[in-house]
Order: C-alpha cells, then structure tokens, then sequence
C-alpha cells in the first residue's frame, strides 16, 4: 500500500525511524496538504492512503485529484477537516483516533481553570517585580464555583471527574444523550447552563452545527457576568 504521510512531527520521524512496515510505501512530507501541494501525476494515480492532521483541510478539490484513493487517516478525534461527503460517495474510508489524549486535554483544561480563577499569572508577574499584592491575587476557590460542560463524551467526562476533586458543582448539556451520573454531574437544559455555571467548556466536534452554539447574545451575557466577578 502507497501511504503519503502529511504534517510529519520529530516524534513521528523517531517512531517511524525505529520501526518497520512490511507491506506499506510511506512518502513524508513535514508540510500539511492542501491545495498548493505538489504532488507528481504518479503520486495522484497510485496512491492508497493519506495520512494528516488537523492541519490539513481535505477539500473536494484535494480529494477529486487522487484516482485511486481508499483511505484517509486522520491523527485527529475529530474529521472535521475532511470532506466527508466525498469519501462515502466515492467509497473512501475514513479513520480516525476516537481516544486522542483525553488525559493531557483534561489536565490542560483544569490547569487553566486554575490559572484564571486564582489569578496565578498576574500574581507571578508581581512577584518577578518584587511587588507583592496579596490583597489583589486572592482569587476565588474553585470549590465555591460550577463548571459548565457542552458536550460530554470522554474528555468531558474526564474533566468532570477532576473537577469534582475539588469539589465543584459540575452541570452538562450535551448535544447527544449522556448517561445521568448524579454523583458526578446534573444534565441540565443548554439555557440552564449558561446562566447557572461559572465556567464554561465546550467538548464536541467543530462543525457546521456546533460552530455558532454559543451565540453573540450569550457572549454577552457571559461578559457582562465576568466583569461583575472580576476574574479577569
């Protein structure tokens, strides 16, 4: 099978560096494709699979240039960037990571959290300068505040069991049905979240029914309630 392998990583070249694939022809490329990719007449026509990241947008013009394309695979959760349309049409399969660190996404998600709402950053800035205002870098506790979670599959799932670590009130309003887990989250409605959480995250897939799931109206509803708690 004749693999073109797209938006190549160090990490990637040091995997690929130590293994072997007996019945797979890889060409890299460290570039993502797109539709300024040059791509030779015999790559086009012989080519199997695609192999991309999020980096990549597989458009139909990308897609309708390879003739004898079977396979895409994304290192991604999502396949948002990919024409999917296209491939069922032109029987092409789609594959991809459905547990893409789930782990680092959460802890990377409550770090933040963390970082905003005991105002971390302003206090560090502070202390470089030798101008310490203890008074104004209190912060609030977390265990005093509800996180909001749109979407909950796994990742959304994940981070509400480490916020329930600290004790807060988790709600969730997903797209999809989720299971009721009362000692871990109420499932509330959409409008119901926004107007009972302190924090909000969104965990589902970027498309063009999500895109705008939170309006410009919310958003300034949301400010408004920001300002009056002074967290940033």
């Amino acid at each position: 099978m004749k693999v073109l392998f797209f938006d190549l990583k160090e990490s990637e070249k040091a995997f690929f560096a130590d293994n072997t694939f007996k019945d797979f022809e890889f060409t890299f490329f460290e570039e993502n494709l797109g539709t300024d990719t040059k791509l030779t007449e015999e790559q086009l026509t012989e080519t199997d699979a695609i192999c991309v990241s999020n980096s990549s947008v597989i458009t139909y013009d990308i897609l309708s240039k390879f003739k004898n394309l079977r396979v895409i695979a994304t290192r991604t959760s999502e396949f948002c960037h990919i024409d999917i349309n296209y491939c069922l049409k032109n029987r092409i399969a789609v594959m991809n990571l459905e547990q893409y660190g789930e782990d680092s996404v959460t802890q990377y998600i409550l770090g933040l959290m963390v970082l905003l709402i005991r105002k971390i950053k302003p206090a560090v800035c502070d202390l470089i300068k030798d101008k310490i205002l203890p008074k104004n870098r209190e912060g609030m506790l977390l265990n005093n505040l509800t996180l909001g979670i749109i979407g909950c599959g796994n990742v959304g799932t994940k981070l509400a069991n480490l916020a329930k670590n600290f004790d807060m009130k988790v709600l969730v309003s997903s797209y999809k049905n989720v299971l009721q887990q009362k000692n871990l989250y109420e499932t509330v409605p959409f409008e119901n979240l926004l107007s009972q959480s302190d924090i909000i995250v969104l965990h589902m897939p970027y498309s063009e029914d999500t895109v705008q799931i939170i309006t410009k109206e919310d958003f300034k509803k949301l400010y408004k309630w920001i300002a009056s708690r002074d967290i940033i």
